[in-house]
This record gives C-alpha cells, sequence and structure tokens, in this order.
C-alpha cells in the first residue's frame, strides 16, 4: 500500500492545493473590485476653485521653500567642501612635517 498511499495524497495535496488556489483568487477579485473598481477611469482631473490671491499665496509659498531649500543644499556642499579641504591640508601638514624614522 506504499505507492499506492503516496499517489492517493499526491492527489488529495493537488485538490487542496486547487481550493487554495481558488480562494486565493475570489480574494483577490474582491480586493480589487473593492479597491481597484472605486478609482474613476475616466481620465479626466477637476481642478478645485481657488480665489486669484489664493492661487497666488501658494505659488509664493512654493518658490520660498524651493529657494530656501535650494540654499540649504548649497550650504551643505559647502560645508562639505570646507571640511574635506581642512582634512587634506592639514593631513598634508602632518605628513611633511613629520620626522623620518630613517
Amino acid at each position: 500500500m506504499g505507492l499506492s498511499g503516496a499517489i492517493l495524497e499526491m492527489i488529495q495535496r493537488s485538490a487542496e492545493n486547487r481550493a487554495a488556489l481558488k480562494a486565493r483568487r475570489e480574494q483577490a477579485a474582491h480586493i480589487r473590485k473593492v479597491y481597484v473598481g472605486r478609482v474613476s477611469r475616466s481620465g479626466k482631473l477637476v481642478d478645485k476653485p481657488l480665489a486669484p490671491e489664493e492661487l497666488a499665496r501658494i505659488k509664493t509659498e512654493i518658490r520660498q521653500t524651493m529657494r530656501r531649500e535650494r540654499r540649504q543644499a548649497v550650504w551643505r556642499v559647502l560645508l562639505v567642501w570646507i571640511i574635506l579641504a581642512g582634512v587634506v591640508v592639514g593631513g598634508m601638514i602632518f605628513l611633511l612635517n613629520r620626522t623620518s624614522g630613517f
């Protein structure tokens, strides 16, 4: 009964796998229907009406934020270069002024 038992177990496992696959597919279809089905597929975007003053204020804030981030990035790079130059110059001075052990 060893071979027939192994074959029977293999058939049973295959049936269980088919049932599990079917359950996963149904669950995925349900999730897709619930979440993806809500998205409008028309491709139309609707602009929110804003007063011209509000739009100008938002644009000004965005520009100021971009300028501030750009300045911060420049200062960071400058600081890194200054530190790197200090390390290189300090290393050269150290290497040139050390006493040789010969």
